[in-house]
């Protein structure tokens, strides 16, 4: 590393990425935002199919898993653009 990019590291307190991966705390926590949707999906769907899927042919019960996947799709997509957008006005 050069001595300026020494003295800027020092001033700013900014690291050198190594590599692909996790590089902020604000992405770590969309990444678990993220799981926690997948999950939080994932008991929904069993619940829904343990109570109240009886009242539902399994057209119904089909279209209500694809729809919520769709949602749970989306609702996470759009955090990660907004995130994404947020981060490229950051980028210098």
């Amino acid at each position: 590393m050069s001595e300026r990019e020494e003295e800027r590291t020092r001033i700013t307190g900014e690291q050198k990425s190594k590599g692909p991966g996790i590089t902020s705390r604000s992405q770590m926590r969309l990444v678990i935002a993220s799981i926690l949707s997948v999950i939080a999906w994932a008991v929904f769907i069993l619940v829904f199919a343990l109570a109240w899927s009886g009242r539902f042919s399994i057209f119904q019960n089909i279209i209500v898993t694809i729809v919520s996947l769709f949602i749970t799709g989306l609702v996470i997509g759009l955090v990660w653009v907004i995130w994404g957008s947020k981060e490229s006005w950051n980028v210098r």
